[in-house]
């Protein structure tokens, strides 16, 4: 057997042990479950992912406690709340190295942006149109929206938005682009503006690992190149659908099953 047969073998059967709603808990698209309307759905989603940093339980913790400031209508909120609103969502907060600040710039700059385009997939289709499809490039002008907020001056830095030109991995964009374009048991999607097939993996240190057993890279760092390199490997088992395999991967990693195991169970 070839080793894009084993790859194959490999894939469907973590898929098959894996990709199912039940194994989602502790991850924080839990969080995004509960929002079946995908205008609000996508506010929580990018609230989660971007957020998606640490442990996961601590993770889901933190953006509950965000979003239970906010409502039952998260981006409803964002597109009325005032200055005195902002102040008192995002009073307190810290996460890891984010700090109130951080979130007080990431919601502005998300809100200022639902009350120009109506919605963050309006938006995104705004940036895609004007890199004619350029998925790095409309992610690069996306997070630049983000980061502007109401004000036409340069992006200011903010920790919760990162831009692809800056050469990283960009797992979080990622991450946030997976669940709300894919469309399945475990991804809720919302967005058609993109397909599947146009999707980048996010890569963790849990991919990452995954990948160089698997030989889809031998570059030693988790950048930018690294993500493109790993989807092109995935892009060979299925063309449509590169990051089909990533939840299923990375859950048997944090459920703490050995991969090289399963691997070594493909012939």
């Amino acid at each position: 057997m070839n080793l894009r047969h084993r790859l194959r073998e490999f894939l469907d059967l973590v898929y098959d042990r894996y990709h199912r709603r039940e194994m989602v808990p502790p991850d924080p698209l839990q969080c995004v479950y509960p929002y079946e309307d995908p205008s609000e759905r996508e506010v929580v989603a990018l609230l989660a992912a971007a957020l998606a940093v640490g442990r996961a339980q601590s993770i889901v913790h933190t953006v509950s406690a965000v979003l239970s400031r906010m409502g039952p209508k998260p981006a409803s909120f964002l597109k009325h709340a005032d200055t005195e609103d902002m102040n008192r969502l995002c009073r307190g907060f810290r996460y890891r190295f984010f700090g109130e600040g951080d979130l007080r710039a990431f919601l502005q700059g998300m809100a200022a942006t639902l009350r120009l385009y109506g919605s963050l997939e309006s938006a995104m289709a705004r940036c895609l149109t004007e890199t004619q499809g350029d998925l790095l490039r409309a992610l690069d002008l996306f997070s630049g929206m983000l980061a502007r907020g109401a004000s036409g001056d340069a992006p200011p830095k903010n920790r919760l938005v990162a831009s692809p030109s800056s050469g990283s991995a960009c797992k979080r964009w990622h991450l946030f682009l997976r669940w709300m374009v894919r469309c399945d048991a475990v991804d809720p999607g919302g967005w058609s503006c993109l397909r599947p097939r146009d999707l980048i993996v996010p890569v963790d240190t849990h991919m990452f690992a995954v990948a160089r057993t698997c030989d889809l890279t031998r570059r030693r760092q988790c950048d930018l190149k690294t993500a493109l390199e790993i989807t092109e490997g995935f892009r060979k088992v299925s063309p449509e659908d590169p990051v089909r395999y990533d939840f299923s991967l990375t859950r048997m990693a944090m459920k703490g099953r050995d991969f090289l195991d399963v691997w070594r169970q493909c012939p």
